[in-house]
């Protein structure tokens, strides 16, 4: 099974740009990205570290964060992703917190499924994380009862509540795929306000993946 979302250009950098909103540079020039964004003030996580940010670390075998631990600045395990294929021919992918406390997990059937516990019930995958008009390389989901923005810049995923036309977005998550290790940036307040399970969930979602079965 190839990645249900890997399709409608997610992950196609050549599509031609929407038309671009003039945005608010949210605490200095070091966090606008280098490309510009399609929509919203898409500040750009530091490379070292910073107090406005929590780093985590997707530590995996073989690169996929299908299988992996989610680490903190001190290496310590943060949550745990697994991806079992079971007798019945389902495959299926946890998330795990607390040791062995699964709180999420995504179903790779056709549809795939979701379910985030105390958070999202069980229901289709798209139902959840939606495309937009605005540009096939933006998608929205629903988290506590708000809308979240997650929008593709080349091998990074921004998340961010958008303002109106693009103007003072709120910052929530970044997720970066580069040579080195996954990195998942995010602000406390993502952490306080309980979108980081959700956007977790929602980032593997949107990732490609190799080690899925064929459907």
């Amino acid at each position: 099974m190839t990645n249900p979302f890997a399709q409608a250009g997610w992950f196609n950098d050549e599509v031609a740009p929407a038309q671009r909103y003039t945005y608010k540079r949210l605490h200095s020039e070091r966090y606008i990205p280098a490309t510009s964004p399609l929509f919203g003030a898409l500040p750009h996580s530091p490379h070292e570290a910073s107090p406005d940010y929590i780093r985590f670390t997707f530590d995996s075998v073989d690169g996929d964060i299908l299988d992996c631990s989610l680490t903190g600045s001190d290496d310590q395990e943060i949550f745990k992703i697994t991806t079992n294929r079971y007798a019945d021919g389902l495959t299926s992918t946890n998330f795990i917190k607390n040791g062995d406390n699964v709180f999420a997990r995504i179903e790779w059937t056709t549809p795939p499924f979701v379910k985030i516990d105390d958070s999202l019930p069980r229901q289709e995958l798209h139902a959840w994380i939606k495309c937009t008009e605005k540009s096939e390389r933006i998608r929205t989901v629903k988290i506590n009862e708000e809308d979240i923005t997650l929008e593709r810049c080349k091998r990074s995923i921004y998340a961010y509540k958008a303002g109106k036309r693009g103007a003072d977005s709120d910052f929530v998550a970044k997720f970066s795929s580069g040579d080195d290790a996954p990195t998942l940036d995010v602000v406390p307040k993502t952490v306080l306000k309980g979108y980081f399970e959700p956007i977790l969930v929602a980032l593997v979602a949107l990732t490609e993946h190799q080690n899925l079965p064929e459907s």
